[in-house]
């Protein structure tokens, strides 16, 4: 580990606790600024994807999307940058060029990936610290107290619109919206904030394997949706207004969310509504989130909450599920970390900074590579 990278972090350490008021935990090892665990050496077909793209390309997504912490990402993309050198005198300027290219498109992609977790609503939960709260569904159902209801025809609402109900049954998440594509929401404040899509099970697989698309992007900012499928949801979310209270469990300045213990979460996944939530971030632009769920099949939303990121949330969180949220201060500096370590390698490839390899035409990192997804023709306004 380089001293830069190690200052950067225990930086980072020593100021989240006064942004977000509380100290900082050991889950994503602060004190040290190291990785989780010893991180596993890049697979030699990882390398290989790197270097020459094609079918390896699934490879080097694969490394780099297994952290178990997010600063296992960094570490990953130095073993990774480290492996690639080994092969300077070998290799050509532009494929070494294109392979920091790769790492850094799969790197960053790794930390915007948001993964399905379950989730449980309990019966009395009204929410208290969310500036926006929407119950999406039919006109004549129940709204879900303190939300509003969003019905098909809202000018905040885009794509082929088609409500949906679980016959028989009450409550936040008993009904919903399918094929949205597009949410428009006006916010006060500059943020950032916490963006909590809702969903559930109907019974159908591919719309709930497809419920959040297989992208969302908040204002043109990337999120990649993992473990969409019920089997992958990870335990556990709860939505409670009773928090600590309920889970004897202490509050998490760092990604402001109650963090539960796992038997507390066990207990609560059979109290309440059972459904899906994926917890993402958002800086508003003109004073607007906009909301774009990406990818094939038809999307299914049963409600939504925004909340100020910096703020205690409504949601009860089990270690595992809060292990794996980047907070949105810590994301930006880890990908200050992955760009300072691929700016430092580009030196010394450069052959005019006494890099192995004669002069190449020179090639610039793209600033964010993001997978291709199919066209979207259900985005607009159905």
């Amino acid at each position: 580990m380089t001293a830069r990278r190690l200052v950067t972090l225990r930086l980072l350490a020593a100021m989240l606790p006064l942004v977000m008021g509380a100290p900082a935990l050991p889950v994503y090892a602060a004190e040290t600024g190291a990785a989780s665990q010893p991180q596993p050496a890049p697979p030699p077909e990882a390398v290989a994807g790197a270097l020459n793209g094609g079918p390896g390309v699934a490879a080097l997504t694969a490394y780099f999307e297994s952290w178990s912490a997010p600063q296992d990402v960094v570490a990953r993309a130095a073993m990774m940058i480290e492996a690639i050198k080994a092969r300077s005198r070998t290799e050509s300027p532009e494929k070494l060029l294109a392979a920091l290219d790769r790492i850094n498109g799969a790197a960053t992609n790794a930390l915007d990936i948001s993964r399905v977790l379950r989730l449980s609503v309990e019966p009395d939960f009204v929410p208290q610290r969310a500036v926006t709260a929407l119950d999406f569904g039919f006109r004549e159902m129940p709204v879900a107290p303190g939300f509003e209801s969003v019905v098909q025809g809202d000018p905040r609402l885009q794509g082929s619109l088609a409500s949906l109900r679980q016959p028989g049954e009450q409550g936040l998440l008993a009904d919903g919206i399918a094929g949205i594509r597009r949410i428009a929401i006006p916010v006060s404040g500059p943020g950032p904030y916490r963006i909590v899509l809702m969903s559930r099970d109907m019974g159908n697989a591919e719309l709930t394997r497809a419920a959040f698309g297989g992208m969302v992007r908040v204002n043109g900012a990337p999120y990649f949706v993992r473990g969409a499928d019920p089997s992958q949801w990870l335990n556990m979310a709860t939505l409670s207004n009773r928090g600590p209270a309920l889970v004897g469990a202490s509050f998490d300045g760092r990604s402001s969310l109650v963090m539960g213990r796992p038997d507390a979460n066990q207990l609560a996944q059979g109290a309440g509504q059972q459904g899906a939530a994926l917890i993402i971030n958002g800086v508003p632009v003109e004073g607007q989130l906009l909301i774009e769920l990406i990818g094939q099949g038809n999307t299914f939303l049963t409600a939504l909450l925004i909340e100020i990121a910096d703020q205690p949330s409504n949601f009860v969180l089990s270690p595992e599920a809060l292990a794996q949220l980047v907070p949105f201060d810590l994301r930006q500096a880890l990908e200050a970390e992955l760009q300072a370590f691929l700016a430092a390698a580009l030196e010394q490839f450069n052959p005019a900074a006494g890099g192995p390899q004669p002069p190449g035409p020179p090639v610039r990192l793209n600033e964010l590579n993001t997978p291709v997804f199919p066209s979207d023709t259900s985005a607009s306004p159905g």
